[in-house]
This record gives structure tokens, C-alpha cells and sequence, in this order.
């Protein structure tokens, strides 16, 4: 072919090559909701498609400048007490404080979650979410800003594995009180890894 040589032509097979074994890794949106209220569930997750999961959620509550939150997997056929989910939480606040723990139990702690419209945002990671491999480890990272002057901004984090062979298909969120509002309560959802 006149103008090209044997080596360009060579690169563009290469490049091709490492394509095909190596696709793309991909995203795509799973569900999204902005008016969930009171304690939530995030159901019916569709498994199929990806197998890890991604998540944005806002939840508060109408109680207190700053209150605990808790949420669980689970999945068709049992709540989240039929597998273990042991993590471990960290937070560090101006008016606050810092600490950390540990729960071995099914729900996880996260602390402070924001009173009313006052921002209280968590971005969570789990991989192998949608497979049936029994160690899902997971993260999570989330900050809060409530009280007047951002008294009550805190930074948290935590992770853990969720211990269950079956994909996960639900989430709850929930405080205490169970009172948060729809109009600062919601959540998007993103597939990772396609399968």
C-alpha cells in the first residue's frame, strides 16, 4: 500500500489486538430516586449485567444536629442477618470527635447523618456485589455538614467484606428515628465490571 509502510501497518493489528483482550471495563446506571423517605430500601437491584456496584446515597434524619445512620445488603430469600457482614467505620468531626470500631454484625455504622436539609452524602464501592462470589469487600467514604458555622462537619470512611455467595438485590437505610425527609433523602446507582 503506497504511503504506508510494513510497521504502521503492523501497529494498527497491535493496537486492535489489545482491544480485544482488553475491553473496555465499562458503567452504566442502574437506578436513581430522589424523593425516599423515612428509613429506605433500595430493591429489586438488577444482577445480571455488571459485577460490582457503585453508590451515591443522601439520607438524614429530623431529630438531631447529628444522629447515627445504618445500612445493610441483602438479598432475595432473607434479610441481611442470613450473611455475615463484618466491617469496620472511622470519623473524625469538629464538634464530633473521632473514633472507630468495628461491627460484625449486619448493619454498619455511620456516623454522624445530617439533620434536614443539612448535606450528608456517602459514596460506596462493592466489588463482585452481583456475583456469586462469597467474599464481596466493600468501601465507603462520606462527610456531613450540619450545626450552624458547619459546627458538626465530619469526614468518614469504612470497609469491610460481605460474606454471601448470592448477588446482592436489596439495601436499607435507616436511622433511629426514621423520620428523613423525601425532599433531601435519595440515591444513584451505577453498575462497574460488566460481566
Amino acid at each position: 500500500m503506497a504511503g504506508t509502510s510494513t510497521a504502521s501497518r503492523a501497529s494498527w493489528g497491535v493496537i486492535a489486538s489489545s482491544y480485544g483482550q482488553n475491553p473496555t471495563t465499562g458503567l452504566g446506571e442502574i437506578s436513581h430516586f430522589d424523593n425516599a423517605s423515612g428509613n429506605f430500601a433500595i430493591s429489586g437491584i438488577p444482577n445480571t449485567k455488571w459485577k460490582d456496584l457503585e453508590l451515591y446515597v443522601h439520607w438524614g434524619q429530623q431529630s438531631t444536629w447529628a444522629g447515627e445512620g445504618y445500612w445493610y445488603f441483602s438479598h432475595s430469600g432473607g434479610g441481611g442477618g442470613s450473611a455475615s457482614n463484618q466491617g469496620c467505620y472511622n470519623y473524625w468531626g469538629w464538634s464530633t470527635g473521632s473514633s472507630n470500631g468495628t461491627s460484625l454484625a449486619t448493619s454498619q455504622y455511620v456516623y454522624p447523618v445530617s439533620y434536614s436539609s443539612m448535606w450528608s452524602s456517602m459514596h460506596l464501592y462493592c466489588a463482585n456485589a452481583f456475583t456469586n462470589q462469597n467474599t464481596k469487600a466493600w468501601w465507603y467514604e462520606a462527610g456531613n455538614s450540619s450545626g450552624s458555622s458547619s459546627s458538626y462537619a465530619t469526614m468518614q470512611s469504612g470497609s469491610g467484606v460481605y460474606r454471601s455467595s448470592t448477588p446482592i438485590d436489596t439495601m436499607y437505610f435507616s436511622t433511629p428515628w426514621g423520620n428523613g425527609s423525601s425532599s433531601y433523602q435519595g440515591w444513584l446507582m451505577i453498575g462497574r465490571n460488566p460481566k
